[in-house]
């Protein structure tokens, strides 16, 4: 048997490969390294590998990519490891008889992008009020072709209870009308503010391009300058870890289209729901 791909949530995947699921290497297609980020203003205290902060950070765009010849490698390297040692991402043997690591790794666009850092972000900025009456605004007015009225958008009080079919309506077609009319209309945002709304609009602007029926070399070139300017402008803009795991898989977008073809064809929706059927059928 040969797995062409290991689709899941950061948790699931991490237990099919038998690999970190976080911590300071948790990425089974590169090298990244974590280093513990505190929120305490003035830290100097960040230290690879040891968690002593707040949480993990994985701030570099670029790092060294893992081929299948180095995963094997990190694979033996495992096998001589004190046990709860963190220098490799793999921990042992995976149960399937051929699995192409990296190039069978995706990330899951459900949990990663419409559950993912921007999803963090717009739940912050949510809180100025003017562009939060802004979004509802346009959530009251806006009429849902039929392939997306499946589930109606709900007003931003409710956001905390979304479903991932709502953020990805939020994300995808509401937030960019919304924030470019935010920026060109409104005269009083703070700097901060206009650097959080440029930042998100670019890393969504970089999904679009690889969320197209047919993505283009040109596309995936262009979608990974964007990521790069929407990866590198977060750093100081939000109060949360901007650099989380999830943060960082979206490093790994343009090679997994080029590989797997558009991003939303990596989805758990249809696993879920294939789940939820049985549970309704059983129930």
């Amino acid at each position: 048997m040969t797995v062409l791909q290991v689709n899941a949530d950061i948790p699931a995947k991490a237990s099919v490969l038998n690999c970190m699921q976080s911590g300071y290497c948790p990425c089974p297609r590169c090298k990244v390294k974590g280093l513990i980020y505190s929120m305490m203003p003035n830290n100097k205290d960040n230290v690879l590998g040891q968690r002593v902060g707040d949480s993990m950070q994985y701030s570099q765009f670029e790092n060294e990519i893992t081929t299948t010849k180095s995963y094997l490698e990190d694979l033996k390297t495992s096998q001589t490891l004190i046990k709860g040692a963190a220098e490799v991402c793999p921990k042992g043997p995976v149960a399937f008889t051929s699995l192409f690591v990296p190039e069978c790794v995706t990330s899951d666009v459900m949990h990663t992008v419409y559950y993912g850092p921007i999803h963090d972000d717009l739940k912050c900025m949510l809180k100025d009020k003017i562009l939060n009456q802004l979004f509802n605004n346009v959530i009251a007015d806006v009429l849902w072709p039929s392939e997306l009225s499946s589930r109606k958008l709900r007003s931003t009080s409710d956001i905390n209870l979304y479903k991932a079919s709502e953020w990805k309506n939020f994300i995808l077609y509401i937030a960019v009308p919304v924030l470019s009319k935010f920026l060109l209309q409104s005269q009083n945002i703070s700097a901060n503010l206009r650097k959080q709304c440029e930042n998100v609009l670019q890393g969504i602007s970089a999904l679009l391009l690889l969320m197209k029926d047919t993505v283009s070399e040109v596309d995936i070139g262009k979608s990974k300058e964007l990521l790069k300017k929407w990866f590198d402008g977060q750093k100081d803009i939000f109060p949360h870890n901007p650099y989380t795991v999830k943060a960082h898989e979206f490093t790994h977008f343009p090679e997994q289209v080029r590989i797997h073809g558009p991003l939303q064809s990596s989805s758990c929706f249809a696993g879920e729901n294939i789940l939820n059927k049985i549970s309704n059928m059983v129930t």
